[in-house]
């Protein structure tokens, strides 16, 4: 019977030192009582510094750092399954200061670890199929930089970023339990910022104080999911520039109980709050009000944008007859305040021109409806993008009563309110966020009046806006007329 005493000896001398099963090997990390000089490879010979411990390291080994601060440059994890394993109580910074760790290597798994630093991003992760959990962030510009693909997040806290939480332009990456506290001002919490962060997983994540956006996805990215997401207090609305996206049980601030309110409203004490008048006509700088039958009138602001600065939700539309003997066809639409943006120089926005210069043109897509607003224009004019190239969004008039050759803006915003100039997504082909109501008005008399409910409320993100135009269904009369009012609810 042969005896293996060199196994036991080695099984019991692991016990003792309560060093835990490994098929690599660990280095030993200690920042009050280790040394560079000694050889790492117990607790009791550990190193001082954790960089000794990675040029020390192959790949599949494993770093084991004891709770302490450790203030060091250039920390990377640059080899391929290499493990970072921190007692409770380690804290990680560069305050030259740069980036607290790098991670560069594949899967890679870092967890345990409190990382802070001004200035700085706390984790950088550019290896592929990798593994953060418990982790700390704090007071860092970027708590967690994920670049890579399939990175695992699992039960971490960003608190104080100046920048963001949470930044993913990598795919597939996974973040559950997770919590983004910023510091208030112009910060975003979970920020899918690249159009290659494709069906990534947000569970359970919570964020507050990031006034941009709690969440916010860009252009491009598909096939993610956000599931019993939470945002809270101080957070600005969401954001989501694709229609692929998916949020479900997602809350922003407290819910409340049903409520319903009507916009505009008197307030009882001499202010009228009249309901808003939409009307069939149509004009444009050269051609004044006329009617012809199935043929858009000119859009209504029913309200403006930024009125409502906390999200709502719109659940229907109160109608009242002014003109008698009419069926009216109309479309209420959502002003997505997310989606604009601000004339950029180029070329006046005035009657007829059809390449309009923008700040963001990357909001935008063929087909679209766009809704062009100024001071001079308040209740604005919807036009159809016809293309996009770079900053410039080029716009087609919808066929109107006025025929060819008229294209183009009807106003001359530019000319009447240089500055003021604004393009917003109305209706996406499609989208059915950007969706709007399609609904039926006969007036048989003056004082006809009726409530239309849609089948589902409708979320709006805070500052979101409505506005109304309609057809005559009946005849081309002009005038045709009915006021309408906003039923929605906080």
């Amino acid at each position: 019977m042969t005896i293996d005493l060199a196994g036991r000896l080695a099984r019991l001398r692991a016990a003792m030192l309560a060093i835990p099963a490994f098929t690599g090997d660990i280095w030993y990390i200690d920042g009050t009582d280790g040394d560079d000089a000694n050889s790492g490879r117990t607790p009791s010979q550990a190193y001082v510094t954790i960089g000794q411990g990675l040029i020390s390291a192959v790949a599949g080994d494993a770093i084991a750092v004891k709770a302490g601060n450790y203030d060091e440059i250039g920390l990377d994890l640059a080899l391929d399954g290499l493990e970072l394993w921190c007692e409770i109580g380690v804290h990680i910074e560069d305050s030259t200061p740069g980036t607290a760790l790098v991670v560069s290597g594949d899967h890679c798994r870092v967890q345990g670890a409190h990382f802070e630093g001004p200035g700085a991003i706390a984790i950088q992760v550019t290896g592929d199929h990798c593994s953060l959990a418990t982790l700390f962030a704090e007071n860092v510009t970027v708590g967690y930089d994920i670049d890579g693909t399939d990175t695992l997040i699992d039960h971490t806290i960003s608190a104080a970023h100046t920048v963001t939480g949470y930044d993913i332009s990598g795919p597939q990456t996974i973040i559950q339990h997770a919590v983004a506290n910023g510091v208030g001002g112009a910060t975003r919490g979970f920020y899918l910022s690249n159009a290659a962060a494709d069906y990534c997983l947000l569970e359970d994540c919570s964020s507050l104080e990031n006034a941009t956006a709690g969440y916010e996805c860009v252009v491009g990215t598909a096939g993610n999911m956000l599931r019993e997401c939470v945002s809270g207090v101080g957070d600005g609305d969401r954001i989501d520039l694709d229609p692929n996206n998916f949020w479900a049980n997602y809350v922003q601030e407290m819910e409340t109980e049903h409520n319903e309110h009507v916009y505009p409203v008197p307030d009882g004490e001499g202010t009228a709050g009249a309901a808003v008048e939409v009307n069939a006509d149509a004009e444009d700088e050269t051609h004044g009000a006329a009617t012809t039958q199935n043929y858009w009138g000119e859009p209504t602001v029913v309200l403006q944008p930024a009125i409502l600065t906390l999200a709502w939700t719109w659940i229907g539309m109160n109608i009242f007859a002014t003109t008698t003997g009419k069926e009216f066809r109309s479309l209420a639409y959502k002003i997505d305040y997310s989606r604009r943006s601000a004339r950029n120089a180029g070329n006046a926005w005035d009657e007829g021109e059809t390449d309009l210069t923008v700040a963001d043109g990357s909001i935008f897509q063929t087909d679209d409806l766009v809704w062009v607003y100024s001071t001079y224009k308040t209740d604005g004019e919807i036009v159809k993008v016809s293309s996009v190239a770079g900053p410039i969004v080029t716009v087609v008039r919808e066929t109107s009563q006025f025929g060819a050759p008229n294209t183009g803006l009807r106003w001359n915003h530019t000319i009447n309110a240089a500055g003021t100039e604004i393009m917003y997504l109305v209706r996406r082909a499609g989208e059915q966020m950007s969706e709007g109501y399609f609904f039926d008005f006969g007036a048989a008399g003056a004082r006809d009046m009726i409530i239309m409910r849609w089948h589902e409320a409708k979320r709006m993100d805070g500052s979101d806006g409505v506005l109304v135009r309609t057809i005559n269904g009946s005849d081309s009369v002009n005038n045709g007329r009915f006021d309408c009012a906003l039923i929605y609810g906080e």
